[in-house]
């Protein structure tokens, strides 16, 4: 598997790749505070891939939902450390961040920001 660290524009242009498809809850996990979101496309041609949000301090929205739009941007967490927010404003979606990996037939990195 391929791994590439992305700034906030590159890894924008991962999810642009998945604009339009169904989205879902995928899993949550205390260690690490990891929450994934599956992303499918409908047409089935591509295996869905997942979104893996590191240290959540936020979360709102539904568990499943189509039309994907998620765009990603620089945000403060909870606690002021420095993170990000990714969100989809038509879905009512909110999530905010440390770090975050998509994964699939690649794996992007968006790391923590200092």
């Amino acid at each position: 598997m391929k791994v590439k660290t992305c700034d906030v524009n590159a890894f924008q242009q991962e999810l642009n790749e998945w604009r339009g498809c169904a989205a879902s809850f995928n899993a949550y996990s205390d260690d690490h505070d990891r929450f994934v979101l599956k992303l499918a496309k409908q047409d089935a041609q591509q295996e869905p891939v997942g979104i893996a949000f590191f240290y959540c301090s936020y979360l709102d929205g539904p568990s499943s939902w189509s039309a994907v739009n998620l765009v990603v941007h620089p945000a403060l967490r909870d606690d002021g450390s420095p993170g990000y927010e990714v969100c989809d404003t038509a879905a009512g979606f909110v999530v905010r961040f440390a770090s975050a990996s998509l994964y699939g037939n690649e794996e992007a990195v968006l790391p923590e920001r200092n």
